[in-house]
């Protein structure tokens, strides 16, 4: 009886094992995906020896590449034009959005990670911090909002998200559309 029992009961651990160790690979496209998580607004200082007062945007988003070749490697560092984080200012007029032009570039790179699961896709949090003096954006923006997007090595771009409008007093932190105060 006590055979049948210990039968039973490995065919049982067997059976589960089998069942739940069987799942789908997950499939994501060879573009970039990227999903806005949010942004926070503070007032901070750029150089605590000089004193400077700056504003600090941080945008954090999600990104899923299919292929794995977000990401900028080494290597690529040494070529001055690779970029793939692009971000654009969009003003308010009139109730319409136009992007802002900048004597700055806001384009960024994105790293490249090391493989760290069997899957062959790439999956993150970024974070994006820009910092701009409070006098010289003052001149030029009341209500704007940030537009981004990615590009992988094989040159696919993701989709386009946007942060939520913001005014230039703002400070606090946007996911989707609830505003935390602080």
């Amino acid at each position: 009886m006590k055979k049948k029992n210990l039968y039973n009961f490995l065919a049982l651990v067997f059976f589960f094992s089998l069942f739940f160790s069987c799942h789908k690979q997950v499939e994501y496209p060879p573009e970039p995906i990227i999903d806005f998580q949010y942004l926070t607004v503070k007032d901070t200082v750029e150089n605590s020896e000089l004193g400077n007062n700056i504003v600090l945007y941080r945008i954090a988003f999600k990104v899923i590449d299919g292929d794995n070749n977000l990401g900028i490697s080494q290597e690529d560092f040494t070529q001055d034009s690779l970029y793939n984080l692009f971000v654009n200012i969009l003003n308010k007029n009139n109730g319409q959005f136009d992007t802002v032009d900048l004597p700055l570039s806001l384009d960024f790179r994105i790293p490249q990670a090391e493989m760290v699961s069997i899957y062959n896709y790439f999956k993150a949090l970024v974070f994006v911090d820009l910092t701009f003096d409070p006098g010289i954006i003052s001149n030029s923006l009341d209500t704007f909002k940030f537009s981004f997007y990615v590009v992988d090595k094989d040159l696919n771009k993701s989709n386009e998200q946007e942060t939520p409008e913001i005014s230039l007093d703002f400070r606090g932190t946007l996911m989707d559309t609830i505003a935390i105060i602080y």
